[in-house]
């Protein structure tokens, strides 16, 4: 995927709209979710599912111990979303 570009725009945009829909996906769908939507520039999407998968606390020791919040803050930064920023470093 990290070469088609298409293809990973296409599967963020069928799984933002089924989160959106209602259907719960796991702790570790959104985190790779919200990766891929951020290298693909699809920011928003990226920091939607980054927080919830921050909702679920298995995820949230995962990040927590692997350092992701870090990654979260380089497509926040991008976004210039800066109060989110020093939302997600409290989390830290």
């Amino acid at each position: 995927m990290r070469d088609d570009h298409d293809l990973a725009k296409g599967l963020v945009n069928v799984a933002f709209g089924r989160m959106r829909d209602g259907r719960e996906l796991k702790a570790r769908t959104l985190e790779f979710l919200a990766a891929l939507a951020a290298r693909s520039k699809q920011l928003d999407e990226a920091e939607e599912f980054y927080r919830r998968s921050l909702k679920n606390p298995r995820s949230a020791n995962l990040i927590e111990t692997n350092g992701l919040p870090g990654a979260s803050w380089r497509f926040l930064m991008e976004a210039k979303k800066y109060e989110a920023v020093v939302e997600s470093a409290g989390r830290a």
